[in-house]
Protein backbone atom coordinates (compact mmCIF):
# COMPACT_ATOMS: atom_id res chain seq x y z
CA UNK A 1 0.00 0.00 0.00
CA UNK A 2 1.29 3.49 -0.83
CA UNK A 3 2.33 5.98 1.84
CA UNK A 4 -0.29 8.10 3.59
CA UNK A 5 0.08 11.88 3.36
CA UNK A 6 0.47 13.50 6.78
CA UNK A 7 -0.74 17.10 6.55
CA UNK A 8 1.38 19.07 9.04
CA UNK A 9 0.39 22.42 10.54
CA UNK A 10 3.20 24.37 12.24
CA UNK A 11 3.29 26.25 15.52
CA UNK A 12 3.31 30.05 15.85
CA UNK A 13 5.95 31.55 13.59
CA UNK A 14 6.49 28.19 11.91
CA UNK A 15 6.95 27.55 8.21
CA UNK A 16 7.37 24.53 5.95
CA UNK A 17 10.90 24.22 7.29
CA UNK A 18 9.85 23.96 10.94
CA UNK A 19 9.40 20.20 11.02
CA UNK A 20 12.73 19.27 9.46
CA UNK A 21 13.98 18.36 12.94
CA UNK A 22 10.95 16.18 13.62
CA UNK A 23 10.40 14.38 10.32
CA UNK A 24 14.02 14.05 9.26
CA UNK A 25 14.02 10.32 8.68
CA UNK A 26 12.25 8.45 5.92
CA UNK A 27 9.06 6.68 6.93
CA UNK A 28 7.67 3.72 5.07
CA UNK A 29 4.17 4.60 6.30
CA UNK A 30 3.61 8.32 5.75
CA UNK A 31 4.93 11.33 3.83
CA UNK A 32 4.85 14.70 5.65
CA UNK A 33 3.20 17.54 3.73
CA UNK A 34 3.66 20.84 5.57
CA UNK A 35 0.94 23.46 5.03
CA UNK A 36 2.18 27.02 5.40
CA UNK A 37 0.40 30.23 6.36
CA UNK A 38 1.17 33.46 4.45
CA UNK A 39 4.03 35.75 5.45
CA UNK A 40 6.75 33.19 6.07
CA UNK A 41 8.82 30.51 4.33
CA UNK A 42 8.02 30.40 0.63
CA UNK A 43 5.10 32.80 1.18
CA UNK A 44 7.13 35.66 2.62
CA UNK A 45 5.73 38.22 0.19
CA UNK A 46 2.12 37.55 1.19
CA UNK A 47 0.27 39.44 3.92
CA UNK A 48 0.06 37.94 7.40
CA UNK A 49 -3.31 36.72 8.67
CA UNK A 50 -4.76 37.78 12.02
CA UNK A 51 -8.14 36.03 11.82
CA UNK A 52 -8.46 32.29 12.36
CA UNK A 53 -11.37 31.99 9.90
CA UNK A 54 -9.12 33.34 7.14
CA UNK A 55 -6.34 30.98 8.20
CA UNK A 56 -8.76 28.04 8.10
CA UNK A 57 -9.82 28.85 4.53
CA UNK A 58 -6.20 29.31 3.43
CA UNK A 59 -5.18 25.95 4.89
CA UNK A 60 -8.18 24.20 3.39
CA UNK A 61 -7.25 25.48 -0.07
CA UNK A 62 -3.75 24.05 0.40
CA UNK A 63 -5.12 20.74 1.71
CA UNK A 64 -7.66 20.16 -1.07
CA UNK A 65 -5.29 18.39 -3.50
CA UNK A 66 -4.60 15.74 -0.84
CA UNK A 67 -8.16 15.01 0.26
CA UNK A 68 -9.07 12.49 -2.43
CA UNK A 69 -6.68 9.88 -0.99
CA UNK A 70 -6.23 8.58 2.58
CA UNK A 71 -4.45 11.12 4.80
CA UNK A 72 -3.86 12.09 8.43
CA UNK A 73 -3.40 15.49 10.08
CA UNK A 74 -0.77 16.66 12.57
CA UNK A 75 -0.34 20.00 14.33
CA UNK A 76 1.85 21.36 17.11
CA UNK A 77 0.66 24.13 19.47
CA UNK A 78 -1.27 26.62 17.31
CA UNK A 79 -1.08 23.93 14.65
CA UNK A 80 -3.18 21.64 16.85
CA UNK A 81 -6.00 24.18 16.91
CA UNK A 82 -5.64 24.85 13.18
CA UNK A 83 -5.74 21.10 12.51
CA UNK A 84 -8.99 20.88 14.46
CA UNK A 85 -10.49 23.78 12.50
CA UNK A 86 -9.29 22.34 9.20
CA UNK A 87 -10.94 18.99 9.93
CA UNK A 88 -14.20 20.72 10.88
CA UNK A 89 -14.06 22.61 7.56
CA UNK A 90 -13.46 19.37 5.66
CA UNK A 91 -16.28 17.67 7.55
CA UNK A 92 -18.73 20.48 6.80
CA UNK A 93 -17.90 20.15 3.12
CA UNK A 94 -18.77 16.45 3.15
CA UNK A 95 -15.25 15.52 2.05
CA UNK A 96 -13.12 12.50 2.98
CA UNK A 97 -12.18 12.64 6.66
CA UNK A 98 -8.62 11.99 7.86
CA UNK A 99 -7.56 8.64 9.26
CA UNK A 100 -6.22 10.25 12.42
CA UNK A 101 -5.62 13.59 14.11
CA UNK A 102 -2.33 14.06 15.97
CA UNK A 103 -1.90 17.12 18.20
CA UNK A 104 1.18 17.94 20.28
CA UNK A 105 1.63 20.78 22.75
CA UNK A 106 -1.98 21.85 22.22
CA UNK A 107 -4.69 22.33 24.82
CA UNK A 108 -8.21 21.33 23.81
CA UNK A 109 -9.99 23.75 21.43
CA UNK A 110 -12.69 24.42 24.03
CA UNK A 111 -10.17 25.65 26.64
CA UNK A 112 -9.95 29.47 26.51
CA UNK A 113 -6.46 30.87 26.02
CA UNK A 114 -5.96 33.01 29.12
CA UNK A 115 -2.98 35.06 27.92
CA UNK A 116 -2.79 38.11 25.65
CA UNK A 117 0.84 38.03 24.65
CA UNK A 118 0.02 39.54 21.25
CA UNK A 119 -0.74 42.84 23.04
CA UNK A 120 2.71 43.07 24.65
CA UNK A 121 5.22 45.70 23.62
CA UNK A 122 7.86 44.60 21.14
CA UNK A 123 10.68 43.82 23.57
CA UNK A 124 8.35 42.14 26.07
CA UNK A 125 6.94 40.03 23.27
CA UNK A 126 10.41 39.04 22.04
CA UNK A 127 11.38 38.11 25.61
CA UNK A 128 8.30 35.88 25.79
CA UNK A 129 9.23 34.20 22.49
CA UNK A 130 12.71 33.53 23.83
CA UNK A 131 11.30 31.98 27.01
CA UNK A 132 9.52 29.32 24.96
CA UNK A 133 12.90 28.17 23.58
CA UNK A 134 11.49 27.17 20.23
CA UNK A 135 14.44 28.52 18.29
CA UNK A 136 18.19 27.84 18.37
CA UNK A 137 20.07 30.06 20.82
CA UNK A 138 22.08 31.73 18.04
CA UNK A 139 18.85 32.86 16.37
CA UNK A 140 17.25 34.13 19.56
CA UNK A 141 20.32 36.23 20.29
CA UNK A 142 20.39 37.72 16.79
CA UNK A 143 18.50 41.02 16.99
CA UNK A 144 18.00 41.32 13.23
CA UNK A 145 16.49 37.85 12.92
CA UNK A 146 14.24 38.35 15.94
CA UNK A 147 13.00 41.64 14.48
CA UNK A 148 12.08 39.72 11.34
CA UNK A 149 10.22 36.95 13.18
CA UNK A 150 8.48 39.18 15.74
CA UNK A 151 5.54 40.35 13.54
CA UNK A 152 5.07 36.83 12.13
CA UNK A 153 4.85 35.23 15.55
CA UNK A 154 2.69 38.09 16.87
CA UNK A 155 0.20 37.51 14.04
CA UNK A 156 0.04 33.80 14.91
CA UNK A 157 -0.38 34.53 18.62
CA UNK A 158 -3.26 36.81 17.64
CA UNK A 159 -4.92 33.88 15.82
CA UNK A 160 -4.59 31.76 18.94
CA UNK A 161 -5.42 34.30 21.62
CA UNK A 162 -8.49 35.83 19.91
CA UNK A 163 -10.03 32.48 18.98
CA UNK A 164 -13.61 31.98 20.17
CA UNK A 165 -14.66 28.37 20.50
CA UNK A 166 -18.11 27.46 19.20
CA UNK A 167 -19.46 24.04 20.28
CA UNK A 168 -20.31 21.68 17.44
CA UNK A 169 -21.03 17.95 17.08
CA UNK A 170 -17.90 15.83 17.60
CA UNK A 171 -16.27 14.13 14.65
CA UNK A 172 -15.65 10.37 14.64
CA UNK A 173 -11.89 10.45 14.06
CA UNK A 174 -9.30 8.83 16.35
CA UNK A 175 -7.19 11.45 18.11
CA UNK A 176 -3.75 11.28 19.70
CA UNK A 177 -2.66 14.18 21.93
CA UNK A 178 0.83 14.48 23.41
CA UNK A 179 2.07 17.25 25.71
CA UNK A 180 5.20 17.98 27.71
CA UNK A 181 5.44 17.64 31.48
CA UNK A 182 7.13 21.05 31.74
CA UNK A 183 4.75 22.97 29.52
CA UNK A 184 2.59 25.81 30.79
CA UNK A 185 -0.34 23.42 30.42
CA UNK A 186 -2.21 21.18 32.82
CA UNK A 187 -3.85 17.82 32.11
CA UNK A 188 -7.21 19.48 32.78
CA UNK A 189 -6.60 21.66 29.71
CA UNK A 190 -5.78 18.65 27.53
CA UNK A 191 -8.44 16.14 28.56
CA UNK A 192 -11.39 18.06 26.98
CA UNK A 193 -10.06 16.88 23.60
CA UNK A 194 -12.16 13.82 24.52
CA UNK A 195 -15.29 15.89 23.88
CA UNK A 196 -14.30 16.62 20.27
CA UNK A 197 -14.49 13.05 18.95
CA UNK A 198 -16.52 9.90 19.31
CA UNK A 199 -13.50 7.93 18.09
CA UNK A 200 -10.65 6.52 20.14
CA UNK A 201 -8.50 9.09 21.95
CA UNK A 202 -4.98 8.58 23.29
CA UNK A 203 -3.54 11.27 25.60
CA UNK A 204 0.14 10.97 26.52
CA UNK A 205 2.76 13.03 28.31
CA UNK A 206 6.47 13.22 27.54
CA UNK A 207 9.35 14.88 29.39
CA UNK A 208 10.09 18.42 28.30
CA UNK A 209 8.83 21.92 27.72
CA UNK A 210 6.68 23.26 24.91
CA UNK A 211 9.05 22.09 22.18
CA UNK A 212 9.56 18.60 23.62
CA UNK A 213 8.80 17.25 20.13
CA UNK A 214 12.38 17.78 18.99
CA UNK A 215 13.80 15.82 21.92
CA UNK A 216 11.48 12.88 21.24
CA UNK A 217 11.35 12.93 17.44
CA UNK A 218 11.93 9.21 16.95
CA UNK A 219 9.34 8.26 19.55
CA UNK A 220 6.75 10.63 18.05
CA UNK A 221 7.46 9.33 14.55
CA UNK A 222 6.90 5.78 15.82
CA UNK A 223 3.59 6.71 17.45
CA UNK A 224 2.38 8.31 14.22
CA UNK A 225 3.52 5.34 12.15
CA UNK A 226 1.84 2.83 14.45
CA UNK A 227 -1.47 4.72 14.51
CA UNK A 228 -1.56 5.13 10.74
CA UNK A 229 -0.49 1.53 10.16
CA UNK A 230 -3.34 0.38 12.41
CA UNK A 231 -5.81 2.08 10.08
CA UNK A 232 -4.54 0.29 6.98
CA UNK A 233 -6.54 -2.92 7.46
CA UNK A 234 -9.69 -0.78 7.57
CA UNK A 235 -8.63 0.92 4.33
CA UNK A 236 -8.05 -2.42 2.69
CA UNK A 237 -11.51 -3.54 3.83
CA UNK A 238 -12.99 -0.38 2.31
CA UNK A 239 -14.37 0.99 5.56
Amino acid sequence: MSKINLLCLPFSGGSKYSFSGLFNSASGVYSPVVLELPGRGKRTQESLLYNIDQAEIDLFQQAQPYLDKPYAVYGHSLGGLLAFRLIKHIQQGGLKKPLHLFATGASAPSVPFKKSYHLLGKQQFIDKIKSLKGMPEEIMENEEIMNYFEPIIRADFTLLETYNYEPSPPFDIPVTVIFGDREDMQIEEVEPWKNETTGDIDIRQMPGGHFFIYNHAIKIQKIIEDKIAAARPMLAAGS
